[in-house]
C-alpha cells in the first residue's frame, strides 16, 4: 500500500515553530536577515510573508505590523 505523507502545516509568521506569532519570530527573522542564523525549509516558508519567494525587509515589516496588532497575516 502507498504511504500517505502530509505536508506539515505552515503558519505564516511562526518562524520558531511555537504555534504563536510574536516577538521571538521577529527576532529570528532579523537574525536571519543579518545572516546570524540560517533557516530550514519550513522556516523559509513561514518567513515569506509577502509571498514573493524572497525573505527580506518587507517580510520583516509585515511581521512587525502583525505583532503590533494589525491583522495583515491571513491565518
Amino acid at each position: 500500500s502507498e504511504k500517505i505523507t502530509s505536508e506539515p502545516i505552515i503558519k505564516k509568521g511562526d518562524i520558531n515553530g511555537d504555534n504563536k506569532v510574536d516577538n521571538m519570530d521577529l527576532i529570528f527573522l532579523c537574525q536571519f536577515l543579518i545572516k546570524d542564523i540560517s533557516f530550514d525549509e519550513l522556516q523559509v516558508k513561514a518567513s515569506d510573508l509577502t509571498g514573493d519567494g524572497m525573505i527580506d525587509v518587507a517580510d520583516c515589516a509585515i511581521l512587525k505590523q502583525h505583532i503590533m496588532g494589525d491583522s495583515v497575516l491571513s491565518k
